[in-house]
């Protein structure tokens, strides 16, 4: 190892050169996981490797290698080897891992140069030799490379916050770690894609892995072929684990804030449309797609995805016979969280996943009248949701951007608390299954959790964002740190009451100091990310899950997620809207009143265009397969003004009135809402200014059923 570092001279020069002197360091600083300096001793040291690295991949950027050139080769061989030697020792000394690569990573210009060179291999560079090689990895010998500059990449990720990437833009800026995401999407696509186990058509029983796939299909053509076989399968598994591990972090970070602007093919795969990706969808799914839904979902469009993802509910109903299973439920409106959540926890997940009839019961104790037609469920179910997931019942709380996660304290105020999770869980996941739309903005740290994910350092400001700027001085602060009075334990409130928690044992008595600064932001960051909140997410992603299977969560990315549950962001198409609109007593596209509609919303700004889709559909977002699946479709009725206790029937003076665009004096009633149906009833007005007033006045004061 010591001679390959020799051999390469910086300029990345053929000849043998340096002194013997050079290998002889025998220490190595690391500045993540909490260690200082470490004293190496022997003939290896980290030292060494990173020097033999750095002057191997020490070429000039700007320097084109000329394809298959002696020194070139040369060059590329000896990174090989040095990786190679890495690589072997993070697999066969896992106690040393961290230490390994936190040299590896950490206080040097390693991996950028290393990053550098691997874009400049091969003819076309961009990683183009191992794309090329995806059907058949064996015939490319520079994986060992790729592999280290995956895993110590990832293992770097994740101790950068925003800061270091997007202000002192280092080791990486945003663009090369654009770049680098890109790469790997269409390499660890090409790996799953022209797997030659997943090249059959046939539907897959399972979504097994390429690796264990391509392992499975060996033939049977003597130890030499299966001995290759074997090879190919143990490599592929490998670079997808690594690449994959690495593309998911730039993902995940681009996702909370954006590595370039342009996104808009940043996660196209370069050759593959969206419409073939579709036919291996229809009409049934093929196993390399399956792999692919399960490794790299996000190459796939969202939109095509969400349309599998309704399929497979619509299929999920009919294989269980769940659309004829239909479950009656007694509610007071009085008690309404209480009877729901005795009701439903007493219900089966199949029995769920039915149709569920509400019977509501008022404050007299009389049944209201009414038919449930879907619309009364879903009045049912955004009431539930609206007062289990509202702060002030104490499951929940918020941040200070008013988005929704598990309260700390939700233990103490609430007994049974874990069961009620399940229940919200439940609940929002029968929400999710039906196509229901709902107003609840999560946190994106919880959202991960829902997921199952493990939550980094970067996700600390979805939780607590002061607590995210305060943990990133302590990283950077250039006093003595001992100063600061800091231990290796946090303090929590809880309702007045301070309860001490060690993130190390005998944690109160160990001070945080400059050698185990970032051991403690990490232990910090995990605490409040994961184990604080550990007992309320595993119970809400249980009651979740019942109703949501995991393989369909995993499709989609914590953003998608939210946006299946509360619908698209941005403004929405009146011309869609209009075009699935239902229209009832007596009014048509084509009346004189509901054209005077159409155009006064299409003229409303962004933010009351929303007010105006809460006020008729309790959301102010629309689905997210749009209006056409909007449950039930959004209506506009007729409401003659001439009896306010009969307005709302279609009586036959009102079909009269209606269809000749004729009605009572009285204009002065504004617009009304059944969100339960997504109705709105509207008054036949004389003038168009008079309804812009009147519409705009409902829809700012929040004006909701039945007001006059």
């Amino acid at each position: 190892f010591d001679a390959t570092a020799d051999a390469a001279p910086p300029g990345g020069s053929g000849s043998a050169s340096g002194s013997a002197s050079s290998s002889s360091s025998s220490s190595s600083s690391s500045s993540g996981g909490g260690g200082g300096e470490r004293k190496r001793t022997g003939s290896f040291s980290f030292a060494n490797a990173k020097r033999a690295l750095t002057t191997s991949s020490s070429a000039p950027p700007a320097r084109q290698p000329p394809p298959g050139g002696p020194v070139d080769a040369l060059l590329s061989v000896r990174v090989r080897d040095a990786c190679n030697l890495l690589y072997t020792l993070l697999s066969s000394l896992p106690l040393h891992r961290s230490e390994i690569l936190n040299a590896l990573s950490y206080g040097t210009q390693l991996l950028p140069r290393l990053w550098r060179l691997l874009q400049r291999l091969g003819p076309e560079g961009n990683l183009q030799i191992f794309v090329k090689s995806a059907a058949r990895p064996s015939a490319e010998h520079l994986w060992p490379i790729l592999l280290l500059v995956c895993d110590a990449t990832s293992h770097l990720m994740i101790v950068l916050d925003d800061t270091d990437i997007y202000e002192k833009r280092a080791p990486f800026d945003p663009q090369t770690l654009a770049t680098m995401a890109a790469l790997l999407n269409e390499l660890v696509f090409r790996l799953i894609w022209d797997c030659p186990a997943l090249q059959n058509k046939a539907p897959a029983a399972s979504s097994s892995s390429a690796a264990a796939a391509a392992a499975a299909a060996v033939p049977s053509k003597g130890k030499a072929a299966m001995g290759e076989e074997a090879e190919e399968a143990r490599i592929r598994k490998r670079t997808i684990r690594s690449a994959r591990n690495l593309l998911l972090l730039l993902h995940a970070r681009h996702e909370r804030i954006k590595l370039i602007e342009d996104d808009s093919h940043l996660w196209q795969v370069p050759g593959v449309r969206a419409d073939a990706l579709a036919r291996e969808l229809k009409p049934s799914t093929t196993p390399r797609m399956l792999e692919v839904l399960r490794q790299v979902p996000h190459v796939v469009p969202f939109m095509q995805r969400v349309k599998l993802f309704r399929e497979e509910v619509l299929s999920d109903k009919a294989s269980a016979g769940q659309a004829e299973l239909r479950s009656v439920v007694t509610i007071h409106r009085a008690r309404l969280l209480e009877d729901c959540y005795a009701r439903l926890s007493a219900l089966t997940p199949g029995d769920l996943k039915g149709t569920i009839r509400i019977r509501f019961i008022n404050e007299q104790g009389l049944e209201e009248a009414g038919i449930d037609q879907d619309g009364v469920f879903k009045e049912f179910l955004e009431e539930t949701c609206k007062r289990a997931f509202d702060p002030a019942f104490g499951l929940f709380c918020a941040t200070d951007e008013q988005r929704i996660h598990p309260s700390v304290t939700a233990s103490v105020v609430q007994e049974d608390h874990a069961k009620l999770f399940e229940f919200a869980g439940r609940v929002l996941g029968k929400a999710v299954y039906e196509g229901i739309v709902l107003e609840l903005p999560f946190a994106h740290f919880f959202l991960c959790k829902l997921l199952g994910r493990y939550n980094f350092l970067d996700e600390l400001p979805s939780l607590d964002r002061q607590l995210y700027k305060n943990l990133a001085f302590l990283k950077s602060y250039e006093g003595d740190v001992e100063d600061l009075g800091l231990t290796m334990s946090v303090d929590s409130d809880v309702l007045g009451a301070v309860h001490t928690e060690e993130l190390v044992p005998m944690g109160a008595a160990v001070p945080v100091t400059d050698r185990n600064r970032i051991l403690y932001v990490h232990l910090m960051a995990d605490f409040r990310l994961n184990k604080q909140l550990r007992e309320q997410c595993d119970a809400f992603r249980r009651g979740f899950q019942s109703l949501i299977a995991d393989h369909w969560l995993r499709c989609f990315s914590p953003s998608e997620i939210q946006r299946l549950i509360s619908g698209d962001e941005g403004v929405f198409d009146v011309g869609e809207l209009r075009r699935h609109t239902r229209y009832m007593g007596g009014y048509h596209d084509g009346h004189k009143v509901v054209r005077w509609l159409w155009a006064v919303v299409a003229e409303l700004g962004p933010t009351e265009q929303g007010k105006f889709l809460k006020f008729v559909t309790s959301c102010s977002k629309p689905p997210v397969l749009g209006f056409a699946s909007l449950s039930p479709p959004f209506s506009v009725r007729f409401v003659a003004t001439l009896d306010d206790d009969d307005a709302d029937r279609d009586t036959a003076l009102g079909v009269l009135a209606g269809f000749f665009g004729v009605g009572g004096a009285d204009t002065d009633r504004l617009p009304t809402a059944s969100t339960c149906f997504n109705l709105l009833k509207l008054p036949p007005y004389k003038k168009k200014a008079t309804l812009r007033e009147k519409l705009r006045y409902a829809i700012n004061a929040n004006a909701g059923f039945e007001l006059s």
